[in-house]
């Protein structure tokens, strides 16, 4: 089996996600957002929605993908030596996916308490949206 060269193409797309959830910590440091901001509670409902989603997406497609083994498409992959970076990129969005449902129920609670650490989780909330965005983007 040969070794996979990372070319640039494939750095772009495993840190494209990073660059975008700096972006919303900059965003969200400048603009001061807190989870007091108007239309919140709505956000975390459209999040939770969307994630759901996404869970349910990608555990059915690996269902699928176990079962495509012998195809000519995995084949490829395999010849290719791609499996690495495609596992990874599977994993990282279920594993996005999961924390960012866990986390939007979390605020949903937490939104209703004044606790001295709203605002972090908040904006550990939003970072890791801006990382789940940027993986489907």
């Amino acid at each position: 089996m040969k070794k996979y060269d990372m070319t640039l193409g494939d750095c772009i797309n495993i840190f494209y996600p990073v660059i975008i959830a700096i972006l919303f910590l900059v965003i969200d440091k400048f603009n001061r957002f807190t989870y007091k901001v108007c239309g919140y509670s709505n956000v975390l409902e459209s999040i939770i929605t969307f994630s759901s989603i996404v869970i349910g997406f990608y555990t059915t497609m690996y269902g699928i993908i176990i079962t495509m083994k012998n195809t000519n498409l995995m084949k490829e992959i395999r010849k290719q030596n791609l499996n690495g970076i495609f596992k990874f990129q599977l994993y990282d969005s279920l594993l996005t996916a999961f924390i960012v449902l866990v986390l939007s129920i979390i605020m949903q609670v937490t939104k209703n308490y004044d606790w001295k650490f709203n605002n972090v989780f908040f904006d550990v909330w939003f970072v890791i949206i801006g990382y789940f965005a940027g993986e489907y983007l």
